[in-house]
């Protein structure tokens, strides 16, 4: 697979990093197979080519040998850990305008990937895109969206599930029992398309 030439902010490498550390991972080793130092984790100016975070998703993969690593991170992900971004989704008026707003900064988080809704009539439907090929990466990168994003609504949603369904493009893993506990909610695999079921509109509680 020939590589993007996009530049992939550092942003969310640090919750790779505590969640691996937490494994056992020795992060300098980790850090090193990719020619990194400690210090830019805290350089939220530096950027990875794509070959360099697909090669640290990679790694983080076989150094702690657990398939569901990117439900495991994507846990960690709460509306704190998204920065200006996720401050303005908890401003929003209501949830659709959180999503919209998810939808329309996304790319500055993480470029790899857009996020896109539908409208039907009360209810919308949440979707993810590749704007690249994500190839041996594409499942821990489809998971952690999607469950950083679920965090993200359900906080919105003050405790009140509005997500009834997960869709995943991709085949059941050996883990689906634990995507089904992380989501709280019925988890589809083999689908057209990776997304969140139809949800009410609700305005959050904050």
């Amino acid at each position: 697979m020939q590589s993007p030439t996009v530049k992939i902010p550092i942003y969310y490498l640090h919750q790779v990093a505590e969640k691996i550390t937490d494994m056992g991972v020795d992060l300098h080793a980790w850090l090193a197979r990719s020619q990194l130092q400690h210090s830019q984790l805290d350089d939220t100016t530096h950027t990875l080519s794509f070959a360099t975070f697909r090669q640290l998703v990679r790694d983080a993969l076989v150094m702690t040998q657990e398939p569901a690593l990117g439900l495991l991170i994507g846990s960690r992900l709460l509306l704190n850990n998204h920065g200006v971004l996720g401050y303005a989704a908890m401003n929003s008026s209501s949830l659709q305008q959180a999503i919209e707003v998810l939808e329309r900064y996304s790319l500055l988080r993480t470029p790899l990937i857009t996020l896109g809704h539908q409208m039907d009539g009360q209810h919308l439907r949440v979707t993810l895109s590749e704007n690249y090929p994500l190839g041996d990466i594409r499942t821990p990168m489809h998971e952690v969206t999607m469950l950083g994003v679920k965090n993200v609504v359900d906080y919105l949603a003050a405790g009140t599930p509005p997500i009834t369904q997960v869709t995943f493009a991709f085949a059941k893993p050996a883990y689906a029992a634990l995507a089904e506990e992380m989501f709280q909610c019925e988890v589809v695999y083999g689908q057209p398309r990776t997304g969140f079921g139809y949800l009410p509109i609700l305005p959050p509680s904050h």
